[in-house]
Parts: structure tokens; C-alpha cells; sequence
């Protein structure tokens, strides 16, 4: 009996198993087919690169070789490329990786989707081993023989561009088979690319000159010259602006094709802290200092007021973790303060200002709630871009891309579902896990039972809003898919914020203007001349956008600070008081 049940045990197990592996190859097929419905043009997948400098075509043609090989396993459940070169048994195929990649660009280049400088044949003008010594390099990124995950290339390359190698992979990989046998080609007996008749214009072109629901229908054959589709084509041209590794000077890490920091938020707080050391002392005086007044179990009034004298003592050497926590107190209306703390509010901003204009993607974030609660819409989704170009925190850019989609309470702002769906995308992508930041650091500060006990975890759940980071991950994988079904198909499918697949409200800072992510990540906003600086905000260095209010003056000091509202000159005052006239 008891073998029985154990039997009956391992059945479920297995079933379970099954079931769940079914489930995630159904949405990652959904996934797929939401994206390959919005029939991106393919033309200029290849982004800058040009015959004398085609390394970028090399690296994007493994990438999306390689995504058709995930893509095949995940959503088909076929192992193809390095998948079946490192199956088991008999099933493995040595080589298959290099066999698999060479076909696939035959398949690409004889199916009319490569760039008219790409030339095969004895007057081949491609670089055959350069392409080879990108996609054979095992100690490169773009080795073939290496598995790559959709969020990785999303990392490398960019929302939109990754976008277009999955549709890519897909166009190529399906003109790989014969539809007859279904045995892959390994041999093009045309040996030319192919083309076909546009309706529109009468000449024959290549596939890249259509998008792929044209390029197979009978009817309505017009490329994407005579159907005018001059916004999707510029598009593509744009894709890949910034090649496919960036590094920032400042932290000397990654950070993502759209510009935003990989920094794991960890190590950004130790950064921001000075070391673990410092970081367990004003993080264990801010617990101290959390006494609420619905509190069941109060903490002593001698030792809340020690504690938070000594954390203000932080804050005054400073501190930018002390600046950012004495703030939140400040802020929480709930927090016992003791002392003259004068007014809270104006207490808060000045030290987020001063925090954040230090680089605290904490303090950055808190700013953006401040002005968001204040109707400041603009200000607030400027301090959100900044903070992630600080660190890799999926709350800003999931505040920010709620508002973009229409799905918060600023509806009177314009609809970016597209940049929405970046934002997301780059939330889900952004890795929490604990061996992504520096473990060892906090180890030699921390005893094995204080990190076992979970203070990793609630650092990564003390958000600027307090909430769990894992959360907005979560939230916005959800409303990523609503907004990818509604892209497919748009005359049909409900606007994410009218129903169908609802998408989760939030306490938005959305996003309307901003300085551009390149530019705050580089040091060249230090070099703002004369002329310029006479157009940006004195506290937080936003430029208006067209058609938005003018920044205010102050009336006391004949227009030397601008600001863009009243939270922006209460941040600034303790830096403008010393040459303002007020003063």
C-alpha cells in the first residue's frame, strides 16, 4: 500500500510537472504571437552597421539565430542548436550549434533579409571570418555555442530592437524548412534572394522591403515604400544606436541599450552609504527610530529620541542614506518626531534634494512621489528617469510606464504605450537576485544570522514607497501583456485601461518630459553652459518641454534661480539663500 502511494505520489509530481511546463510554453507562444501580430518591418534590422564596418550585422544575426533557438525549445518544445548539441544520449549532436547558425544565415540571405551589401559567393564583400570569429569566440557574449534568454538580449539590445530580432528569428527559421518534408534546407539551389512584385509600385523587392503579412499575402502585396509606413520604417533605422555593450563611466558597470543602470540596488545603497559598515548603522538607527503612534509595543521615548538624534547627526555629516531615511520619517504622518522638527514637509524636501542631488535613486524616487502628489506630473517623472539611470529599481520604471499607459489617474497625459512596454520590460528584467551584488562586502559587517534573518530581503522591499520590489516585478508582467495584446491588434483588442486584460492601477509618477537618460548618465550635465543653464530648473536641472509652463523665477534675486514649482524652490533653499537677496 504504501508503494502504491508513494507511486501515486510521483504521478502527481510528474503531472504537475507537465502542467506547469504546458502553461509556460503557452505564454511564452502567446508572447511570441502577440509581438510577431504587430508585423514590425524587418528593413535595416542591421542598425549603423555598413559593409567597411559590419560588426553590429554580425552580432545581431547571432542574437536572433540564437533567440530562434530558445524560442523553438521554449514555445515548440524542439531542441535545435545548442540545445541539441548538448541533448543526452543519443539525441545529443555534436556541432549542431555551428551547423545550425550556418544555415540560418543562408536562410537569411536567400530569403531577401539582408542588407543589399551582404554578398555571398565568389564576390563575397562579407567578412567570413569576422562573422566566424564573433559567433566562435567562447569567450565573447556572442558565442553561438552560449544560450541566451529573451530578457538577455533585451538587456543587450533593447526593447524595440528585440522586438524585431524575435520576429527575425521567426521569419528566418520558419524559411529553414521545407513545408513539403518539413527537413531543414541545407542547400539553395536558386542560389539568388528572393523577391517579389510590389502592387503598389510594380517593382520587384526583397523581403526587407515588406512587412511579412504583405510579403505572404496575394492581395495587398505593397511594400512599405507606397504604403507610406514612413514612421514604422525610421523606426527600425533607429533600433541600435548605442551598440550592444555600454558601460558607465561613473560606476564602471553595464547599463541597458535604453541607457538605464544595471546596479543592483544593494550595491547602490552601500555606495550611497559609504560601505556595509555605515549602511548597518543608519539602517539599524531608521528601525530604531520607526516608533508609530498605533504602535502595540512603543519604544522607549529615551531611546526613540537618542536614536533619531543620532541618525539627524548622520544626516548633518552627510550622509545621503541618513538625508533619505531622516526624510521618511519626516514624511510618515504616522511617525512619532520628537524635537522641533518644524515643518515636516518642507523638513523632507530639502533633505531628498540634497540626497538626491548627491545621486541617491532613493531620495530621487521620493521626490517623484512628493511631486506627483503635488500635480507636478512633469518634475515628478523626471526625478523617476533619474533614479534609473542610478540603479536598477523595477518601482520607477513601473510607475512610470502605468502612467504612459493611460492605467493611472493622469489620463490627460500622452499615451506612450510603446515606451510603456520598455519600461515594463525593463522592471521585469531588472535581477534582484542576491548574487548579483556584492554578498561579500555586507558579510564582513553583518553576522551570517542577521543576513539569514532577512535583512537582504526587507532592503530589497524598502522601495521609496515601501513596497516590495518583487511586487511591481510581478505587476508588471501583467500589464506588459496587456499592452502587447492591444499593440496586435489595436482595432480590435480593448485599450489596456477599458477592459479585456486590466492593468494594475498605481501611485504613479508618469512620464511627460525629462532630460534624456543619456545625457544624466554621462557627466556632461556638469557642463551646461551659461546660455543653456538659463533654460533648467536650479534644483533638479529639467528642461521644460515645448509647450509647457516656463519655469518660475525667483523674485527676490532678479530671476538667478529658476524653478519649475514652489517643491523645487523649497528643495533649493539651502544652497540659494547664501547669494539670494531675500536672504
Amino acid at each position: 500500500t504504501l508503494a502504491i502511494e508513494r507511486s501515486q505520489d510521483s504521478l502527481q509530481v510528474r503531472m504537475n510537472d507537465f502542467m506547469a511546463i504546458g502553461m509556460q510554453r503557452a505564454l511564452a507562444g502567446l508572447e511570441r504571437k502577440n509581438i510577431l501580430d504587430q508585423d514590425l518591418p524587418l528593413e535595416r534590422w542591421w542598425g549603423r552597421a555598413t559593409a567597411e564596418e559590419p560588426g553590429d550585422a554580425y552580432r545581431l544575426l547571432v542574437d536572433a539565430c540564437r533567440l530562434a533557438v530558445e524560442e523553438t525549445y521554449t514555445v515548440d518544445g524542439d531542441a535545435v542548436g545548442i540545445y541539441a548539441e548538448k541533448a543526452g544520449g543519443s539525441f545529443g549532436r555534436p556541432g549542431e550549434s555551428r551547423r545550425f547558425f550556418s544555415d540560418f544565415s543562408k536562410a537569411a540571405y536567400f530569403g531577401g533579409l539582408m542588407p543589399d551589401w551582404w554578398r555571398v559567393g565568389p564576390n563575397s564583400n562579407v567578412d567570413v571570418d569576422g562573422l566566424h570569429a564573433v559567433a566562435r569566440d567562447p569567450s565573447g557574449y556572442f558565442f553561438i555555442g552560449h544560450a541566451q534568454e529573451v530578457f538577455d538580449v533585451r538587456r543587450r539590445w533593447g526593447y524595440q530592437t528585440t522586438k524585431v530580432l524575435r520576429t527575425l528569428a521567426h521569419v528566418v527559421h520558419e524559411a529553414m524548412y521545407d513545408t513539403s518534408s518539413g527537413m531543414r534546407i541545407r542547400s539553395f539551389p536558386h542560389k539568388q534572394q528572393a523577391t517579389r512584385k510590389c502592387q503598389g509600385c510594380g517593382a520587384n523587392k526583397k523581403r526587407l522591403a515588406f512587412t511579412e503579412k504583405r510579403w505572404e499575402g496575394d492581395k495587398e502585396r505593397i511594400c512599405n515604400e507606397c504604403v507610406g509606413s514612413d514612421v514604422t520604417c525610421r523606426l527600425a533605422t533607429s533600433l541600435v544606436c548605442q551598440g550592444p555593450i555600454r558601460w558607465d563611466d561613473k560606476t564602471g558597470k553595464r547599463v541597458t541599450a535604453e541607457g538605464y543602470s544595471t546596479t543592483h540596488i544593494i550595491d547602490h545603497l552601500l555606495k550611497m552609504a559609504g560601505g556595509a559598515a555605515k549602511l548597518k548603522s543608519v539602517f539599524y538607527l531608521f528601525f530604531g527610530c520607526i516608533n508609530m503612534k498605533s504602535s502595540p509595543f512603543p519604544l522607549p521615548e529615551a531611546e526613540l529620541h537618542r536614536n533619531q538624534k543620532r541618525l539627524k547627526a548622520h544626516s548633518d555629516d552627510g550622509s545621503t542614506m541618513a538625508q533619505y531615511l531622516l526624510g521618511k520619517i519626516m514624511r510618515d504622518r504616522d511617525s512619532v518626531v520628537l524635537g522641533k522638527a518644524g515643518s515636516r514637509i518642507n523638513t523632507t524636501i530639502k533633505l531628498w534634494t540634497k540626497s538626491a542631488m548627491a545621486g541617491n535613486a532613493y531620495a530621487m524616487g521620493g521626490l517623484a512621489l512628493l511631486h506627483r502628489d503635488a500635480g507636478e506630473q512633469a518634475t515628478a517623472n523626471h526625478w523617476g528617469e533619474r533614479a534609473l539611470t542610478a540603479t536598477a529599481i523595477p518601482e520607477a520604471a513601473y510607475n512610470i510606464a502605468v502612467a504612459l499607459g493611460g492605467v493611472g489617474d493622469n489620463h490627460d497625459l500622452p499615451i506612450d504605450y510603446a515606451r510603456a512596454a520598455m519600461l515594463y520590460s525593463h522592471a521585469i528584467d531588472i535581477d534582484l537576485g542576491k548574487n548579483a551584488f556584492d554578498f561579500e562586502e555586507l558579510s564582513s559587517v553583518f553576522t551570517g544570522e542577521e543576513l539569514t534573518m532577512g535583512f537582504v530581503d526587507a532592503v530589497l522591499k524598502f522601495g521609496p514607497n515601501g513596497d516590495d520590489q518583487q511586487g511591481y516585478q510581478d505587476l508588471a508582467k501583467n500589464n506588459l501583456d496587456a499592452i502587447e495584446t492591444y499593440m496586435a491588434n489595436p482595432q480590435k483588442a480593448k485599450k489596456p485601461d477599458e477592459g479585456g486584460k486590466y492593468c494594475q492601477k498605481s501611485k504613479a509618477a508618469p512620464l511627460y518630459s525629462c532630460i534624456d537618460p543619456e545625457t544624466l548618465a554621462s557627466s556632461a550635465i556638469c557642463a551646461i553652459s551659461a546660455d543653456d543653464a538659463s533654460y533648467l530648473c536650479s534644483t533638479c536641472l529639467r528642461r521644460p518641454a515645448v509647450g509647457e509652463k516656463k519655469l518660475l523665477k525667483c523674485s527676490k534675486c532678479d530671476g538667478k534661480a529658476l524653478y519649475c514649482n514652489p517643491l523645487c524652490q523649497r528643495g533649493h533653499w539651502p544652497d540659494h539663500k547664501s547669494f539670494c537677496a531675500k536672504a
